[in-house]
């Protein structure tokens, strides 16, 4: 019997209101989470809770920049600044301080050829390298000389150059002179080499903490030497001292690598103009450390997080916070989100590109056929690349400080932005412990990596996403039901980008969701809803996560820390938790 147009209607408002409630979330069946220490179940998804508040701690305080105790002029080139938090890890990762002074050159090449001016304008370039590995101990620092002549001088009133040294046996310091005068004669401006001079620091170990004089002979360029410019010369102040003996200014003062006074006076920020409310939590009081404290009080592991170094290129507006837990043998890399106009442009580099440094061209455990496949966001992966060299030695020093025999856990994390490029660093390291086990490293080892982001738009295509999963199953992205940035980029022909790792949902009402796929909810109602934009700041996310930990609570909590009323700590859990309602 054919069906009347008005119970076709109604078929069709039925199917739509079905699907409009799915894509809302009011359909959504889970079984409720079983509590064991701080972790949750959710259909077989062990869940960490109190890590994940202990993460997002970190991700959110990356907005946040140092400042300095003691300022120091930085004579620097634009490169990647890695400025260390703590002065205990500073002087177990490097032998001492090298103190060096520039005084004058002699005897110099004439400078370009086929130039009116004859004379060089000379600037010098100073790095300690290490012959042993042949790259770069530190960031280059650039010195422009007083004046234009083949024995330029150099103002002694600044400062001295501060170097780290990390191991005094091998690492030498090279200065390398330029000449900077403009010239229609290079395919490159200001790489006129003028000559290049080294000092080992093992020669310097046995002559005292005093300053002393040194003249370097230099290494003329062959198209120098070739025609007969003669043995020019460097003549440099030096002074190395032992960490143990190093001035305490000293170690606020290295240029390239600082210990300074922590603050995180500066409030989180967005490149959108948002207005003050939007800023404020619901929950005044509840912060990061306050979630952690509950949860401790409560019984469940969270664990401190101190910061130890942060990374800065300027070239790309790119920073990384690295924390650790030396008890926990725990390593934490944050990246920040999207806080300047360089960041709105990393994010429109929306153009899948494949990966040519991170991946080795090895067959992988998802059994991609061909690695190619595996594309990822440009602007993503070109951000990553300004900070990977930085971030990967930092890891490797708390490896190589700690001595101990045993596996380190390494956790990835970030907000926005910060939690694309998480997911892109994530996978390095993931790639990088594969390449560990399989040579069987002696000594520190990573034991396991792991990633929880939050907020994080999509990051490759499905080749991508598949890879990622089976190199790194611990991954995990939060994000709040109505973010409209975990919904871009879109999916759509070429643009196949696809989420990574395991999904959490969290709502202001709706009970709490986890999958191991995507539980998008479709963009157009993020948009539609009253809080497209404010889903994704801070105080949301605080909001959410309190429910969350409200939840855990009454599941948890109740049969042990409220009835007693302290937490393992000593402090007292039951007023805590009864802040939370109980």
């Amino acid at each position: 019997m054919p069906l009347g147009p008005s119970l076709r209607a109604f078929l069709r408002v039925c199917c739509w209101v079905c699907v409009v409630a799915g894509r809302m979330g009011f359909l959504d069946q889970a079984s409720p989470p079983c509590a064991g220490g701080s972790a949750w179940v959710w259909l077989g998804l062990q869940f960490d809770l109190g890590r994940c508040v202990s993460l997002a701690g970190c991700a959110f305080k990356v907005y946040c920049e140092p400042k300095p105790a003691h300022p120091f002029t930085d004579f620097e080139v634009p490169d990647t600044t890695v400025i260390m938090l703590d002065r205990d890890f500073l002087q177990h990762a490097f032998w001492g301080v090298l103190e060096v002074q520039l005084v004058s050159a002699k005897n110099l090449p004439p400078g370009v050829p086929g130039e009116l001016l004859s004379l060089p304008n000379t600037y010098a370039v100073v790095s300690l390298v290490s012959p042993k590995d042949l790259e770069a101990r530190t960031r280059p620092l650039k010195f422009t000389s007083a004046d234009v002549s083949r024995n330029p001088t150099w103002d002694q009133r600044k400062p001295p150059m501060i170097f780290p040294v990390r191991e005094v046996g091998t690492d030498e310091l090279r200065i390398e002179l330029y000449d900077e005068a403009p010239s229609t004669h290079r395919p490159r401006r200001n790489q006129y080499p003028l000559g290049m001079a080294t000092l080992r620091l093992g020669d310097l170990v046995n002559e005292g903490d005093d300053w002393r004089d040194k003249t370097l002979q230099l290494l003329l360029p062959p198209s120098e030497s070739a025609v007969g410019a003669g043995a020019g010369s460097v003549n440099v102040r030096v002074r190395l001292r032992n960490m143990k003996r190093a001035d305490p200014h000293h170690l606020e003062a290295i240029t390239t690598v600082k210990t300074i006074n922590m603050s995180w006076d500066a409030p989180m920020q967005i490149g959108l103009d948002v207005v003050e409310w939007l800023r404020r939590s619901a929950y005044d009081k509840v912060t990061w450390p306050y979630l952690g404290d509950v949860m401790e009080a409560a019984g469940a592991k969270v664990g401190d997080l101190y910061p130890l170094a942060f990374i800065d290129c300027r070239r790309t507006e790119t920073e990384a916070w690295v924390f650790r837990n030396i008890e926990d043998r725990r390593v934490v890399v944050a990246f920040r989100g999207t806080n300047e106009s360089a960041d709105w442009l990393i994010d429109l580099g929306a153009l899948p590109v494949p990966d040519k440094c991170i991946r080795p061209d090895v067959p992988g455990p998802a059994g991609v056929d061909d690695p190619s496949k595996i594309r990822v966001h440009r602007g993503f992966l070109e951000a990553y690349k300004s900070v990977r060299t930085a971030v990967r030695r930092i890891v490797d020093e708390v490896l190589r400080v700690d001595g101990r025999p045993g596996p380190w856990k390494v956790e990835v994390t970030g907000h926005s932005l910060g939690g694309a490029l998480a997911t892109v660093g994530a996978y390095d390291i993931a790639w990088d412990k594969r390449e560990r086990d399989t040579h069987q490293q002696t000594g520190p080892t990573i034991g396991s990596v792991a990633m929880v982001n939050f907020g994080s738009p999509r990051v490759g295509n499905h080749f991508f996403a598949k890879d990622f999963n089976a190199v790194l199953p611990d991954a995990w992205r939060v994000h709040n039901h109505n973010d409209m940035v975990t919904s871009v980029p879109f999916t759509f022909g070429f643009w196949n980008f696809t989420h990574v790792g395991k999904d959490v949902r969290m709502g202001w009402s709706n009970q709490p969701l986890a999958a191991d796929h995507e539980v998008e909810r479709w963009w157009m109602f993020k948009v539609l809803s009253t809080t497209p934009v404010s889903s994704h700041l801070e105080f949301r996310y605080q909001d959410t996560m309190l429910q969350m930990v409200r939840k855990w609570v009454q599941a948890y909590a109740p049969k042990q820390s409220i009835a007693c009323g302290t937490s393992s700590n000593g402090s007292n859990g039951g007023t805590l938790l009864s802040r939370l309602g109980f």
